[in-house]
């Protein structure tokens, strides 16, 4: 990360994870006063949603499209192209983990959670966990559906595994 990235400064580039079993982990966050989207609730109750039960620290890195040489609305498809390529994929569980470190988002912005999308039981649509501040809700976790053809928007973050 350059250090002229003001907007990204406090995310953590090295995170622990695991060791909870999944109810435990969705207790954690929401007894950190941290809001978890109903809807979302219900995904990771509803699906087979994996968490990490042995600690392991990780490597993140975080771009946006622009920094990631894919100009301001490239599509899913691409993005994730581009991660493989650079980095890898991270667990879908690192969006809760990453919501509890991450306590000094700036308002408006989204960081999308690279990772192995987990379909949505009624319309099949690859799903990613995103970990946002909105002005209305506060310091949350939303989940988001995207098809390889959907755009991007050019702020958006995204974060995955460093090789």
């Amino acid at each position: 990360m350059n250090s002229d990235q003001s907007n990204t400064i406090a995310l953590p580039t090295e995170l622990e994870i695991g060791g909870l079993m999944k109810k435990d982990l969705i207790k954690k966050v929401l007894d950190a006063g941290f809001k978890i989207e109903r809807n979302t609730l219900d995904f990771i109750y509803q699906h087979n949603f994996p968490c990490a039960y042995q600690k392991k620290t990780l490597r993140l890195a975080y771009k946006t499209t622009v920094e990631m040489g894919l100009g301001e609305e490239p599509t899913y498809a691409e993005v994730k192209e581009w991660v493989m390529k650079n980095g890898a994929l991270c667990d879908i569980d690192l969006a809760l983990w990453l919501r509890l470190a991450y306590v000094d988002q700036p308002l408006a912005e989204w960081v999308a959670v690279m990772s192995e999308p987990v379909p949505e039981k009624h319309d099949h649509d690859p799903c990613t966990l995103h970990v946002i501040n909105s002005k209305n809700d506060g310091n949350q976790i939303s989940y988001c559906y995207f098809r390889p053809h959907h755009q991007m928007r050019a702020g958006r973050i995204f974060c995955y595994l460093e090789k």
